[in-house]
């Protein structure tokens, strides 16, 4: 082979990047640096545990002991079935630029950002339930106090006709009583015989009797009357209350129910997200983690003849 000044090395790592060098003069590598994603010299080898350092930060790192060898520039490289990859320490952004992987931080933002916002809203669906289970108590509080309403007016109520009906039975009875006396009157006025005095007496007995049963039924009536629109206000107390009770449970469970359809949106956002980033992610994680093996159709060297 014939006399060469320069040690060409050129290969394709995981993102795809071609990296020539040029030991031929400094201008030429200043050349090389414009648009440059790595640059990495191999004819500075100064032991076994070296490691090219690139201008940019894309550091080669090889696996292994390697070999130093005589050039006409210095000390190089032996590249014969050496193993190398990126180094670790290397910038994500600037591999996932290398490789052409996509936005990077933008995807990574992306992903922070619906991570801050699915915990927001498990935070506010977690509120909501919390409102929505803090008013449980009361709720059933005021359908059992409904209830004991409606029951107590029902039976006042049924009381109350019942009086009602004991009286229209009593007035009868007394206005019975009232004609009995009247006939009874009018006849010992005609014929005050005794017969008739006697008659008479035990009329006027009967309608003080039926008068007397009349007064403590109208007095039971009124009683029952009153025990009944006392029910009447409560329960009317207690159907307002549950009817306001009703309302805000609605709106309680429309705000659970709107805080947790905006969680799983949250969530399903984070999990695209997440699908999104991990695309980029694992292809950088790759180019770290991969290594490459270099033999003699990688690596092409000129030696001196």
């Amino acid at each position: 082979m014939s006399k060469n000044r320069s040690l060409l090395a050129s290969f394709t790592l995981l993102f795809g990047l071609l990296v020539t060098y040029s030991s031929s003069s400094v201008a030429q590598s200043d050349a090389l640096d414009d648009g440059l994603l790595a640059y990495w010299p191999f004819d500075e080898c100064a032991g076994w545990d070296y490691n090219p350092t690139s201008v940019n930060g894309n550091n080669l790192e090889f696996v292994g002991p390697i070999t130093c060898v005589n050039s006409l520039d210095g000390r190089a490289v032996s590249l014969d079935n050496t193993q190398v990859g990126v180094d670790p320490d290397t910038d994500p952004e600037v591999i996932c630029a290398a490789i052409g992987c996509g936005d990077y931080a933008g995807l990574l933002a992306e992903r922070d950002a619906a991570e801050a916002a699915a915990i927001a809203a498990t935070a506010n669906a977690a509120a909501a339930q919390a409102a929505w289970d803090a008013r449980q108590d009361y709720y059933e509080t005021v359908v059992y106090n409904l209830t004991v309403y409606q029951v107590t007016y029902s039976t006042f109520l049924a009381a109350s006709d019942s009086r009602a009906a004991e009286v229209t039975a009593a007035q009868a009875a007394f206005d019975a009583a009232q004609a009995a006396y009247d006939t009874a009157q009018a006849a010992y006025n005609a014929d005050p015989r005794e017969a008739n005095e006697t008659a008479r007496d035990d009329a006027e007995n009967a309608l003080s009797d039926a008068q007397a049963a009349l007064t403590q039924l109208e007095a039971l009536l009124a009683q029952a009357i009153e025990d009944t629109e006392g029910a009447a206000a409560g329960l009317a107390a207690a159907q307002a209350e549950f009817d306001a009770a009703q309302q805000e449970s609605m709106q309680l469970q429309a705000d659970l129910d709107a805080a947790n359809q905006a969680l799983a949106a949250a969530n399903a956002a984070l999990a695209e997200a997440i699908v999104n980033f991990s695309v980029v992610d694992d292809a950088v994680s790759n180019a770290l983690t991969a290594k490459y093996l270099l033999t003699e159709s990688d690596i092409k060297l000129d030696s001196p003849s």
